[in-house]
């Protein structure tokens, strides 16, 4: 046992018996309040900063972890068959730039009148379901490069996507 808690003990009975001056108690919780005012202010809102970037690590963790646990890239049928063979791949990408091409004109006569703003708004839908089924297509021939049903109504798809173009084109110069 220390010194001090000795003294304590033996000297119980006369530490017991006295009371705190008055007021005592009332500025003993002055101060206590004031210590607390100044810990909520000091330490609260630089607590509030470091949840809200802790939540926001959080999140994004999440989110990351979501992508990649349900990403459709990470696919069994991407890993194991192959890419477009070199053929379809070079028929894509001219057909690709030839629409383009012809959108961008569309685009350019779409500008001069409001029915043909209609016409600009139905060749972006109607590419939009052409290339849906492409990729659709595309996918069935990753898993079946042999099928040649299949590779000819992919090429077939992509002529249709051009002649679509050229048929609305056509409308549009005669507006």
């Amino acid at each position: 046992m220390s010194v001090l808690e000795e003294k304590i003990k033996k000297n119980r009975e006369l530490l017991d018996a006295a009371e705190p001056s008055s007021g005592h108690l009332d500025r003993f919780q002055g101060k206590l309040d004031d210590l607390h005012v100044v810990a909520q202010k000091k330490y609260l809102p630089r607590m509030n900063k470091y949840y809200r970037v802790a939540a926001v690590i959080a999140v994004l963790i999440g989110l990351s972890l979501t992508y990649y646990l349900v990403s459709p890239d990470k696919s069994t049928n991407y890993v194991t068959a192959g890419a477009l063979p070199a053929d379809l791949l070079e028929a894509k990408m001219y057909y690709d730039r030839l629409a383009n091409e012809k959108l961008q004109e569309i685009y350019q006569h779409a500008a001069n009148s409001s029915e043909a703003s209609y016409v600009k708004k139905l060749a972006s839908d109607e590419i939009g379901l052409i290339d849906s089924a492409s990729v659709k297509l595309e996918e069935q021939i990753r898993e079946d490069q042999q099928n040649n049903r299949l590779i000819n109504a992919l090429l077939m798809s992509y002529k249709t996507k051009s002649d679509l173009l050229d048929d609305i084109l056509n409308r549009l110069r005669n507006i």
